[in-house]
């Protein structure tokens, strides 16, 4: 559809089958009642249905009509001119198969064809020839019908002035049923313009009434569909937080760390000041280390490679002599010697990856497994271990993702 002024807008597909659907609808619905209309003529008596007439009435018309062709009644079927305003009683005026005279007949005597026999032996009426010759004879008739007229009326004005008032009351007659029929006449327009109305008003109802059904169930696909988008959304929109919050925690705890070792850096630098220099310093014990080969870990300073690998991750490809420096190739493929231990932290696999044990009990210290569900909120993750399946609940920061090669016999 187009705007005034606007830009053609293509239709979408359940535009399109819609527009189908309607018509489709409409062309149905007028061709049932093209259907019906036709029908209903062979249904009821009215204005072009197809009668017979009985037995005993044709027999009584032919014996006053002995001046007519018998052969031009033998079918006794009709078509129906005019039922309402006919002349006496309850009569009707109908036009008999291949004739174009209409004769005036009672409505009692008249029986509707089946369509059935109708669909069989078509209804034949009156071809060109036929009624050039019907107009001939007609005319042939009417001109001695007025010369019989002429002696009659010479009869009758002979026979007095009497006679004429009486003629005069005939045609004031005539001319009051010729004005009755008439207004019936318009009267049957007038119902049957109603009835037409009607039916329009009904057609156009119904189809108001199927557009706002339409509307209404196109209404709530776009509501439903609105909502799975939005519970997607704010889905995907917490986990985000959760994964935030997580990673947040973790800098926090990571900065509390860098500075108590910072702390503890000073100190030891000015207790060894105050020492006599042939006093040798002692080492940081091997057993806090954490680094080891083939993890993954996640770079947390922005101190080295110019901050372009802040936040990014890496694994560790070798651990330099003493735990607390190693050598780290970065997801891009960059290389980062002798890295600090705390400028790095542990990363942690999906569920489902392999994960490897690094702080907690000795007992199970480097011991590899399977993480099976991690709890961001109380920030501890459940491991099953390869060795002996024992299901472990450990801290986050005491596990790390495991990048190495497995043993097949843990496997197994």
């Amino acid at each position: 559809p187009t705007k005034a002024g606007g830009r053609h807008r293509a239709l979408r597909p359940h535009e399109v089958e819609r527009a189908e659907r309607e018509k489709k609808d409409e062309e149905d619905y007028r061709r049932r009642a093209a259907e019906r209309a036709r029908l209903d003529k062979q249904r009821t008596v009215q204005v072009g249905s197809v009668v017979r007439i009985r037995a005993a009435a044709m027999a009584a018309m032919e014996n006053e009509n002995q001046t007519k062709n018998k052969n031009q009644n033998q079918t006794k079927r009709a078509i129906m001119v005019k039922t309402s305003g006919v002349p006496g009683l309850n009569q009707v005026l109908v036009r008999w198969e291949g004739g174009s005279e209409d004769e005036s007949v009672r409505k009692s005597d008249v029986v509707l064809v089946d369509q059935e026999e109708l669909d069989e032996n078509p209804f034949v009426e009156a071809t060109a020839s036929s009624n050039d010759k019907i107009k001939t004879d007609r005319k042939h008739n009417n001109g001695e019908k007025k010369v019989r007229d002429a002696s009659e009326e010479e009869k009758k004005e002979s026979s007095g002035a009497d006679r004429g008032g009486h003629r005069d009351d005939r045609r004031k007659s005539s001319r009051s049923d010729d004005r009755r029929s008439s207004d019936r006449d318009r009267k049957r327009d007038r119902c049957d313009e109603d009835r037409d109305r009607r039916d329009r008003d009904r057609y156009d109802d119904d189809r108001r009434d199927r557009k706002k059904s339409r509307s209404s169930r196109d209404r709530d696909d776009d509501h439903r569909r609105r909502s799975s988008r939005d519970e997607d959304r704010d889905r995907s929109r917490r986990r985000d937080r959760d994964d935030e919050y997580y990673e947040s925690s973790r800098d926090r705890k990571r900065s509390k760390k860098e500075r108590s070792d910072d702390r503890g850096d000073r100190r030891e630098r000015s207790s060894d000041d105050r020492r006599s220099s042939s006093a040798p310093s002692n080492p940081p014990s091997e057993s806090l280390r954490w680094l080891t080969p083939n993890i993954r870990v996640r770079m947390i300073s922005k101190k080295l490679a110019k901050g372009r690998q802040y936040k990014e991750k890496g694994v560790v490809m070798d651990v330099l002599p003493g735990g607390a420096h190693a050598t780290v190739q970065m997801t891009d493929g960059e290389v980062l010697d002798e890295v600090p231990e705390r400028y790095l932290e542990t990363a942690l696999p999906k569920v489902g990856g392999n994960a490897i044990v690094l702080a907690g009990d000795p007992q199970h210290r480097y011991t590899k497994g399977r993480l099976l569900e991690r709890d961001s909120s109380k920030g501890q993750a459940a491991i099953q271990l390869f060795e002996d399946m024992n299901i472990l609940t450990l801290s986050l920061d005491d596990i790390a993702e495991w990048c190495g090669p497995l043993d097949s016999d843990m496997m197994s």
